[in-house]
């Protein structure tokens, strides 16, 4: 080696400065990492050339370091990997010798000496991010360790220590108050092998110790309101005080308060057992702390109560419709931190009626008896042609041609139908001298009856639970307004006659023959419509009803009945005094007020079967449900369902995606976002969703938040947003 050049290592003592290693991209291992976008392209020789001849003016020693390379001995024993661009960059490192000398933590008093402005930044950032250079430089650095370092052995040069530098860390809120938590360990390297003193330089977390060579917090973190990054500043030193210094980064979490998953109002009728269960809050905790839930206001008259650990909400105290109809509770959940988030539950109360009528169809008959059962019926029709059948399975129920002349037939039927075409006897009768059909009627059946003949006596004889119930006078004159009259006395939207399939029935009092059709303004059961002024809309009326018959429509005087319904047994008897077979097609069309008729009284009379229903539920098959007046749940099932949940509080329940995808969407057709809400818990569990909808009445739901739209409903005329929907999960 060149004397001169010897001579300016041997001058110690000597302090290795040891460059940064590059960006963050470059930091494994020493390998260049640098995305391509964002490399820097330049002509490699051509830049050695022009830093080396800037390094080499009025510097010995990069002059120094270029003779001894120009040295022909030097190149024959230099090793392959030293190439011409290796070499280079030791000249232009050698240029800043004197930083060796004097230490890389020398001359460092304050953190500001040590952020300065670097004079070789500029040249380091192409280096560091030009991949042919930034091995060049890193082979350049290996030779002069290797070089310093049997310096350091042959003629006992003191080289200056480097730090080994902690990796960057993030750390919690929680951990970083605690005093002894381990934050990282800093290590040093020495040439010479002698004993090392670490400290902390800067500390602007103002709360680290360091002991040896561990970092710890010593408990004094203050408070912070976001995730902070701190850049610490580490120094070694050995004992001759030769030094380095060296940045740490610590991103200090803000402690995260639990997040609490969407809530959904929820109804509950007023006579509700004390500890019946509302709803469940659900949240969760970034640093998975413990969460503790409190209803912290709304909680009027202390009437819920809250499990503190699983979030349950359960009734504490009676609820009264007439005092309170809705309560707003406002759901703290408290992590261990302190961190407290609310959201607020909707709990609406309904009414119930607490006077008991005799003559409630809600309290009468059949299978409606607080379990689960199917919607769909089996009604015999008994008439002229098979048009009853039509009318049955319009409504989504089976319908058969009646054959009571087998008795084991009766035990098929949930429903009779009996249209009696004949003005002087019983055509097509249901009724026999033995016991079969009053049988079937006192262990639950449902017989409706449109009776032409309207016949007292004859009925007194044959209809069950007429003789000494109601009395029954044919009234039908050509030309006889009474007769032309059909006036709904339940005009309340509990009415299924009036609010049902078919439509709206309002009330007509048009005289004889004026409106043989009647009127109807509407297809679907959002339409109105009426049947007076036909050319016979009755054939009679029913008077002296006993307090057990509920009085359904009347004519044009009040106190005479056309429609009336009373109990029989477990089942139900439904007798109108308007000739339907007349009217009605042989199926049910379009703007037809009559059809429309006979669709609501048929459904009327079937649904006192399902309306004690807790849960209506439909088949494997495309089912079409049509519900009750009051609070449904309905459960369609498999396939493509259509679904009309009526009037009250309604829920549609789903226990499986494929039960309305966009394979087999269901249609609802009455969905009523004040009202109605449709049930996934079964499929979530409590999980978070996402949703949309499309066409202004498609809606969707992703149950996993993957961006897949999992499960489809069809909303019939829906005029609300996505968000307005309630989803139970």
């Amino acid at each position: 080696m060149d004397e001169e050049l010897q001579e300016v290592f041997q001058d110690g003592p000597m302090v290795v400065r040891v460059p940064e290693d590059g960006p963050g991209f470059n930091e494994d291992n020493d390998v260049f990492n640098v995305p391509e976008d964002q490399q820097i392209d330049v002509n490699v020789e051509e830049f050695l050339a022009e830093e080396k001849e800037k390094a080499m003016q009025n510097n010995e020693f990069a002059v120094e370091a270029d003779n001894f390379f120009n040295d022909q001995e030097v190149q024959e024993a230099l090793p392959d990997n030293i190439d011409d661009n290796v070499q280079d960059m030791m000249i232009i490192g050698a240029g800043n010798l004197d930083e060796y000398f004097v230490g890389a933590g020398a001359g460092i008093e304050t953190p500001e000496d040590f952020y300065a402005e670097d004079p070789m930044e500029d040249f380091y950032n192409i280096v560091d991010n030009n991949e042919e250079l930034y091995y060049a430089e890193q082979d350049a650095q290996d030779w002069m360790d290797d070089l310093i370092e049997d310096l350091a052995a042959e003629n006992n040069i003191n080289v200056a220590p480097w730090l080994d530098m902690p990796n960057d860390v993030t750390v919690n809120e929680a951990d970083a108050k605690t005093s002894g938590t381990v934050v990282g360990y800093v290590y040093g390297s020495d040439a010479n092998g002698d004993p090392l003193t670490f400290s902390i330089f800067d500390d602007p977390t103002g709360a680290l110790s360091i002991s040896g060579n561990t970092i710890t917090w010593d408990g004094t973190f203050g408070n912070i309101n976001q995730d902070t990054t701190y850049s610490v500043l580490l120094k070694v030193q050995d004992p001759y005080g030769a030094s380095d210094i060296d940045s740490w980064q610590i991103t200090v979490e803000n402690n995260h308060s639990p997040v609490i998953s969407s809530t959904s109002a929820v109804s509950l009728a007023e006579d509700v057992s004390t500890g019946t269960t509302v709803a469940t809050i659900s949240a969760s905790d970034a640093e998975s702390e413990t969460i503790t839930y409190s209803i912290t206001a709304g909680n009027t008259g202390n009437a819920f109560t809250i499990n503190s650990s699983t979030g349950v909400i359960t009734t504490a105290a009676a609820l009264d419709y007439e005092t309170t109809t809705s309560y707003s509770l406002t759901i703290t959940a408290t992590d261990a931190f302190g961190n407290a988030t609310t959201t607020t539950q909707t709990v609406n109360v309904t009414d119930v009626n607490e006077v008991v009528i005799a003559n409630d169809p809600a309290g009468w008959v059949t299978a409606g008896d607080g379990s689960a059962g199917a919607y769909q019926k089996t009604i015999a029709y008994a008439g002229p042609g098979n048009t009853g059948r039509d009318y049955a399975s319009a409504l989504g129920h089976q319908g058969l041609d009646f054959n009571g002349a087998i008795a084991s037939n009766f035990n098929s039927y949930d429903v009779i139908w009996y249209l009696n075409q004949s003005n002087s006897g019983f055509q097509n009768s249901v009724f026999y001298n033995d016991t079969r059909f009053t049988d079937w009627l006192n262990n639950g059946g449902v017989f409706i009856m449109h009776d032409r003949y309207v016949n007292d006596s004859q009925l007194d004889n044959n209809l069950p639970g007429h003789n000494g119930n109601v009395t029954t006078t044919r009234s039908f004159v050509m030309n006889g307004n009474q007769s032309s009259s059909y006036q709904i006395v339940d005009e309340s939207t509990s009415n299924l006659l009036k609010y049902g399939p078919g439509g709206i029935m309002v009330d007509d009092t048009s005289s004889f023959g004026t409106d043989t059709s009647g009127d109807h303004s509407g297809n679907t059961w959002q339409g109105t419509f009426n049947i007076g002024g036909g050319n016979g809309t009755n054939h009679g009326y029913m008077t002296n009803l006993d307090s057990d018959v509920l009085g359904l429509a009347t004519n044009n005087t009040t106190t005479q009945y056309v429609d009336a319904v009373w109990e029989y047994g477990s089942g139900a008897v439904y007798y109108s005094t308007t000739p339907l077979d007349h009217y009605i097609g042989a199926a049910p069309a379009d703007n037809d007020a009559w059809d429309a008729y006979a669709l609501n009284s048929l459904h009327y009379a079937t649904s006192l079967i399902f309306d004690g229903y807790s849960q209506i539920n439909g088949t494997t098959n495309s089912d079409t449900i049509y519900a009750t007046a009051g609070d449904d749940v309905i459960y369609a099932g498999n396939s493509a369902d259509t679904i009309w949940g009526g009037q009250g509080d309604d829920v549609f329940k789903y226990d499986a995606t494929t039960e309305s995808n966009s394979v087999t969407v269901d249609t609802i057709l009455d969905f009523n976002k004040d009202e109605d809400s449709i049930d996934i818990s079964a499929i979530t569990s409590g999980a978070s969703i996402s949703r949309t909808l499309t066409g202004g009445t498609r809606f969707k739901l992703d149950i996993d938040n993957n961006g897949s739209y999992d499960m489809e409903f069809e909303l019939t005329g829906y005029t609300g947003t996505a968000d307005d929907i309630s989803v139970t999960v």
